[in-house]
This record gives C-alpha cells, structure tokens and sequence, in this order.
C-alpha cells in the first residue's frame, strides 16, 4: 500500500493517555505528502510542527472525522470487518486493532476470526523452507 517508514521517520505519537478524544495520530514526515494529496498539506504541516513541540492535547481537534476516515475503517465490532474489508481489501494482508482493555475475549475473538476471513493477495513468506 506504502513505502516501508523507518523508525528515523517517526516523529511522535500522540497519547490517548494525554485525554485526546480520538485515537492517536502518528505523525510522519511521509505523511505530510499524503495528505498534501488530499488538500491537507498545510494541516500536515501543522500537525507535524505540533508534534515536534511535544503540542499532542491539542493536535487532537484539528484531525475531523473525515480526516480520520482517510486512515482508517471505523465501526462497531459488528460492522468493522465489512468495514476494512470495503477500505483495505485486498491491499493490505496487516490490520492492527486496538481492542479496549477489559473487553468482552468471546467477541474480541469473533472480531478477529472475521477479520481473517477477508481475502488477502498474501500467501505465505518466500523462505527457504517453503522452497520446492
């Protein structure tokens, strides 16, 4: 989907600990060019000043709803595996999920089994145990 980010590219990252309402942003230098795409250059900017400043409580408004929604597929537990299959099917074979602590394993473990379901180009790595 992307060219790989080195950790040197890392910024910062902003902390839901911090009281940030929505989930935390990672900043990168590549992502500013993404979001320059998209008309936002001047927001990536900003928000990469921001984190250089250590400003993460108050990067968290800048970042709307459809913002986010360039990045991620959101929804219940329910919808969510409809929800990355329509964004990432297909092009990605790696979903990360932020599952709330203390949640309910029945259900996390029927989110994950359903998100496995969903079709992938990848196979299996080349290595040379896999060789004919």
């Amino acid at each position: 989907m992307s060219a790989p980010i080195a950790p040197d590219d890392i910024v910062q990252t902003a902390a839901e600990a911090e009281g940030n309402s929505r989930p935390p942003l990672l900043v990168l230098e590549p992502l500013q060019g993404f979001l320059d795409a998209h008309g936002l250059g001047e927001l990536g900017q900003r928000l990469f000043e921001m984190s250089r400043r250590g400003e993460f409580s108050r990067m968290a408004p800048l970042v709307s709803d459809e913002v986010l929604e360039l990045f991620v597929a959101s929804g219940t537990y329910d919808e969510l595996p409809a929800a990355i299959e329509r964004r990432f099917g297909g092009i990605v074979d790696t979903v990360t999920l932020d599952l709330a602590p203390g949640g309910d394993r029945k259900t996390a473990l029927k989110l994950v089994d359903a998100i496995h379901r969903i079709p992938s180009r990848f196979e299996r790595f080349k290595t040379q145990a896999s060789q004919p």
